[in-house]
C-alpha cells in the first residue's frame, strides 16, 4: 500500500495536527454514510521512521487505520496497526459497525 492507493480509494489527505505523534508524516480521512446518515470516519496515519541511531537500520514506513464509533453516546476508539489493506480495514470496520448496532454521528433530516 502507498499514498496513491489511499487517495485512489477516496481518502482526502490532511496535515498531521499537534495531537499526532512525531512519527506520523501524513494523514488521510474518508467518511462513510448511508441513506440514514453519517456513520463514521476512517483515518489513515502514515508513519515514517528515522534510521536507528546506532545501527543505521531503517524501519520501513507503515500505515495504521483509526476510527471512533459511538454506542449510547459513549466513544469507542479502534486502531488497526500495520499489515491491513484498505479494503480489508474498511470491511472490518463496516462489519463491526453493523454487528454492534453502533450510533450514527449524524442522521439526515
Amino acid at each position: 500500500m502507498n499514498d496513491n492507493d489511499i487517495l485512489n480509494a477516496g481518502y482526502k489527505e490532511y496535515k498531521p495536527t499537534p495531537f499526532h505523534n512525531d512519527g506520523i508524516t501524513k494523514c488521510f480521512q474518508k467518511r462513510f454514510d448511508d441513506e440514514k446518515g453519517k456513520k463514521y470516519f476512517i483515518d489513515i496515519n502514515k508513519w515514517e521512521f528515522l534510521p536507528h541511531p546506532h545501527t543505521g537500520e531503517q524501519i520501513p514506513e507503515s500505515y495504521e487505520f483509526e476510527t471512533q464509533f459511538n454506542k449510547d453516546d459513549k466513544p469507542i476508539n479502534i486502531t488497526l496497526f500495520n499489515r491491513w489493506e484498505i479494503e480489508e480495514a474498511e470491511q472490518f470496520f463496516e462489519r463491526m459497525w453493523c454487528a454492534m448496532h453502533l450510533d450514527y454521528y449524524e442522521e439526515w433530516e
